[in-house]
């Protein structure tokens, strides 16, 4: 961790922001612990292990300051430091007055002090904003479906100038090193002959970055501008130069002079490495961004067959079925290529790097298992808007199953050596104690859980809940709601937020005559206007939202937005593939796909499931429910990791209505005794803790 010791003076604003908001305490209470035990601390509600002392219970607690000649900032108490007949506590700046609070920027100049950095006022206050920044950076997103369409300004010639003279020199740089040239041949397999083809070059730019450029030329052979590609795997991946000069999707690589099959790859460097094995290849700039290839694209590869490469995640999938549909409309022969061996999460260029660079293959050995993997791939013909493929046929003429798409049969040893069986596992905590207790932390990315529960029991109310409390400490979420449109999602996180009644939000921000109310909803507005949380209206569908679409969207969602959790509200609302298909068929298919879409995205996935008929009818007080009671539960109940149905009992204020969770399945334990019960706060929608007064979320 670096401090700069020279920063620019922090403006009122930013200082008011870093105090006032409890995300920059987060960050400081983590970045302590780092420093000063190796892990992050973690927060749980309002409580945490205090990073200043060895802390075997939390005595922590993170609380704003508003009494009544209070700023309304947070603050981080220790209950502990300057209790047990100490003479002080964790904040010593002051060394005449040590105390055991502080504010954000106190806890991560303490941390620093006792780590031995030297960090001012300043440096932490800058390190604070451009941690912020990173965390909470908002790229562009939008349903896949309706792009918005592109705003075009001319470039300047001058900046173009510049670019294609800078271009140059970060070519003859990599050209005239050896030990670059060694890099990228052991990282990317592509050799001298490629690189000198195609002017590749490599660069560091003002801020330290190394980048691998490509000059990205027009038809005629003219300057369009300068990417960059990331040498160092941080974020921006890419970048252009001037940044407004490309013009469309133009292509490159493109190298068709050999014969064979043309590899379609979903980047450059991809398609190089393919290149340097004497393939014809070719990639778009826009890599698999884009699920449309332009005119130019299919023009190029008209009249060869093309193998589709894509990368072994949901959104490489997603891309290589779009494109290969659109090969086919255009009557383009095209295979979308399974690479046997690839890791998951892969790319071509990963397995073509583990051939050449690591395992010391010859061009000739990996470009006989690119061409097998050509052969074996079932070619495709177009069947109404759905390709089939043909599977091979027997002597008599009787289709076989394809011998590529059997599972595979692993012995536990390889199972033990593959890296993939270590993986640590992920969770998504909830941030409400008792649920994440049972869940061992929270829920389990990779895996489907469901939440059940009768009409009007505070199911969708419970995952808006736990999304926004994963939101609020820093996990990216997308909340898919089939139900209701965004404006009514969008005020009752509102009114989780502020705890303004919703019946007084709905009235409109212009109506709000309580100024206590009014004042409550506007704080709420300017402090989590950027929280990670995206609101997906399935109403945006109009031929409805279907399971593909599921996929498209937390692929999108994943790739451009970082969500780790997902929540679909509800299941009962998806749109079938196939109207005509039986209730089974439709649940056996939902259930495939919502698997699929959480193990390749990496991501957990919430959905709010309706209850059968005759279980509607029970009372959560005697009846217990049962699996068998979740709707679709013959195909979806035993194929996710964790199920609850959720109860609720109302009761008039001042009095706190009560929520249960009653658990079903629990993959991740043993199943409490009896059903969890939180507080819920009706008016507002909020849940949390028992006994928390509802501050604890």
């Amino acid at each position: 961790m670096g401090f700069p010791a020279d920063q620019a003076v922090i403006s009122p604003d930013d200082l008011k922001r870093i105090k006032s908001d409890r995300r920059f305490l987060e960050l400081a209470l983590e970045e302590a612990g780092r420093l000063l035990s190796g892990r992050p601390t973690q927060i749980s509600d309002n409580a945490c292990r205090c990073p200043f002392h060895h802390d075997e219970h939390p005595s922590g607690s993170l609380h704003q300051d508003n009494g009544a000649t209070g700023t309304g900032d947070w603050l981080f108490t220790c209950h502990a430091c300057g209790g047990f007949g100490s003479t002080g506590g964790w904040n010593n700046l002051n060394l005449q007055k040590p105390t055991s609070s502080g504010d954000a920027i106190a806890v991560l100049r303490v941390a620093a002090k006792r780590a031995s950095r030297q960090m001012d006022f300043q440096a932490a206050c800058q390190w604070l904003l451009n941690k912020h920044a990173q965390r909470h950076a908002k790229p562009a997103f939008s349903i896949p479906f309706a792009p918005p369409p592109p705003v075009r300004v001319s470039p300047d010639p001058q900046l173009c100038a510049r670019a294609e003279e800078e271009a140059g020199e970060a070519h003859q740089t990599l050209m005239s090193d050896a030990k670059l040239l060694k890099r990228l041949w052991q990282e990317r397999a592509i050799d001298k002959a490629t690189v000198e083809r195609f002017e590749v070059g490599y660069t560091i730019d003002a801020r330290g970055r190394a980048w691998w450029t490509f000059p990205i030329r027009h038809d005629d052979g003219s300057f369009m501008a300068q990417k960059r590609h990331a040498a160092d795997g941080k974020t921006p991946k890419c970048q252009w130069s001037p940044p407004n000069a490309k013009i469309g999707q133009p292509l490159y690589p493109v190298a068709l002079d050999a014969d064979g099959p043309v590899w379609l790859c979903p980047g450059e460097l991809k398609a190089m490495a393919v290149i340097s094995l004497g393939l014809a290849a070719l990639s778009s700039t826009a890599g698999e961004t884009v699920k449309e290839l332009p005119a130019q694209t299919i023009e190029t590869l008209r009249g060869r067959a093309v193998a589709i490469a894509p990368d072994g995640d949901a959104t490489g999938q997603a891309w290589a079925a779009a494109v290969q549909h659109q090969l086919g409309s255009a009557g383009i022969d095209s295979r979308i290529v399974d690479l046997g061996g690839m890791r998951a999460g892969g790319d071509s260029g990963d397995w073509i790097v583990e051939r050449r660079a690591k395992q010391g293959l010859d061009a000739t050995a990996v470009v006989q298992q690119l061409v097998e993997a050509f052969e074996r791939t079932p070619a495709t013909t177009k069947t109404s808007s759905i390709e089939t493929p043909h599977p091979p046929a027997t002597a008599d003429g009787d289709a076989q199953p394809d011998a590529s798409a059997r599972p595979r049969i692993r012995p536990i040893g390889e199972v033990w050596r593959d890296q993939e069986t270590w993986k640590p596992v992920v969770r998504v905590a909830t941030h409400i104690t008792a649920l994440d207790e049972v869940l061992r932390g929270g829920y389990v990315t990779g895996g489907v859980h469901l939440v059940g529960g009768k009409a009007g029991q505070c199911k969708t109310q419970l995952v808006l809940q736990i999304a926004v409390n994963a939101a609020q400490h820093g996990v990216p979420v997308g909340f898919l709601s089939l139900e209701m449109d965004k404006g009514e999602v969008g005020r009752l996180v509102l009114a989780q937020l502020s705890k303004v009644p919703r019946t007084t939000i709905d009235n409109g921000l212009t109506k709000l005559h309580d100024k206590l109310a009014a004042q409550h909803v506007k704080q709420a507005i300017r402090t989590f206007s950027d929280l990670p949380l995206d609101i997906i209206d399935g109403a945006d569908v109009s031929c409805g939202f279907t399971s593909e679409h599921l996929r498209a969207v937390v692929a999108d969602g994943v790739t451009n937005r970082s969500w780790k959790l997902v929540v679909l509200d509800h299941l009962g609302e998806l749109a079938p593939l196939d109207p005509t298909a039986q209730p089974l068929q439709i649940d056996k298919a939902n259930a495939a796909t919502m698997r699929a879409v959480a193990r390749s995205s990496d991501v957990a996935l919430v959905a709010v499931v309706p209850l059968r008929k005759a279980a509607s009818f029970k009372d959560a007080k005697k009846d217990a429910f049962h699996l068998d009671d979740v709707m679709g539960s013959a195909a979806i109940g035993y194929a996710v990791r964790t199920c609850v149905v959720v109860s609720a009992t109302y009761r008039k204020p001042p009095a706190d209505s009560k929520v249960l969770i009653h658990f079903l399945k629990n993959r991740n334990g043993p199943l409490p005794e009896k059903p969890l019960q939180l507080c819920w706060l009706a008016r507002c929608g909020r849940i949390a803790n028992t006994g928390t007064g509802l501050d604890g979320t």
